[in-house]
């Protein structure tokens, strides 16, 4: 049986554990994620989206349960190389992660993490830039600061640093906070080609659209407990649930919702995105103009 890249059994976090002004952010929460799969991470502020993550990234030691990575297993009573070994497979890429730039090229940025793996100049520089065109940074633009890119190309090269690391499984906390609408879409197909070339991936988002578009599977969560977890699909067509979560409908539900409202019923399963409305539309469209 393969092993999932990633299985929480039972785990709690509690910041400030044993003092008066304990905060329990997860609580007793069991989670199985699959090599190879998209898992999007939805829930209100403060649900406790951003600590599930970081205990996945090792980051934060659990005060509960365990936490698997890859087959790698930390505790309450795990020491920092243990939780540092969770991080030799996972990347997170933190929201607005260009604030952490600081290197005087683009290309010396990218570098710092595979050679504080030990990896030697050569092969730093080539990871480096492989990881660059991978997200759509040029060459020519190796040598330019940082500070000096546009917010979408800043954000690309603070991803690249991740992935010049190799990570089998990559956590993406609000990729598209602060982007414009053209950066956005940008960062998604990118998020969707590093999955098609076989990254795990996680996704704390709060736009459903997104969601609907790339996840796989689909985990909420609700102060600091797994309220869901299932496909899109059965998210988006249960009202109570969403009500529950304070979710909404991403738009081509609601634009749905709205045409069988106003008598106008199409054929086939709820879509969840716009090219699936506007393929059921022009097939309702396309359908009256033959009977017709």
């Amino acid at each position: 049986m393969a092993v999932p890249a990633i299985k929480l059994k039972h785990v709690g976090f509690t910041y400030q554990a044993g003092t008066p002004f304990a905060d329990q952010a997860i609580a007793d929460f069991s989670l199985t994620i699959e090599n190879g799969s998209f898992t999007a991470i939805v829930g209100h502020t403060g649900c406790g989206k951003s600590t599930l993550m970081q205990l996945v990234d090792g980051l934060l030691r659990p005060t509960a349960g365990e936490v698997t990575v890859n087959g790698q297993t930390v505790t309450s009573s795990s020491n920092r190389r243990q939780l540092a070994q969770l991080r030799t497979t996972t990347g997170f890429v933190f929201q607005l992660p260009e604030n952490q730039l600081f290197a005087e090229t683009v290309l010396e940025d990218v570098m710092f993490g595979p050679l504080n793996l030990g990896q030697g100049q050569e092969e730093a520089q080539k990871n480096a830039s492989q990881a660059l065109a991978t997200v759509g940074i040029s060459r020519k633009l190796e040598q330019s600061s940082p500070f000096d890119l546009s917010g979408g190309q800043m954000r690309r090269v603070a991803i690249a640093g991740v992935l010049a690391m190799n990570p089998a499984i990559l956590i993406l906390d609000e990729p598209t906070a602060g982007l414009d609408s053209l950066g956005a879409k940008q960062m998604m197909e990118l998020t969707s080609r590093l999955h098609q070339q076989g990254k795990t991936i996680l996704l704390v988002t709060h736009h459903m659209e997104q969601v609907a578009a790339l996840a796989d599977q689909v985990v909420v969560m609700n102060e600091g407990r797994l309220a869901f977890q299932g496909s899109p699909r059965e998210l988006f067509e249960n009202q109570q649930l969403l009500d529950a979560n304070s979710l909404r409908w991403p738009a081509a539900v609601a634009f749905n919702q709205l045409l069988s409202e106003g008598g106008v019923d199409l054929p086939g399963p709820v879509p969840l995105t716009l090219d699936e409305l506007a393929d059921q539309l022009a097939g309702q469209l396309k359908g009256r103009d033959h009977n017709g």
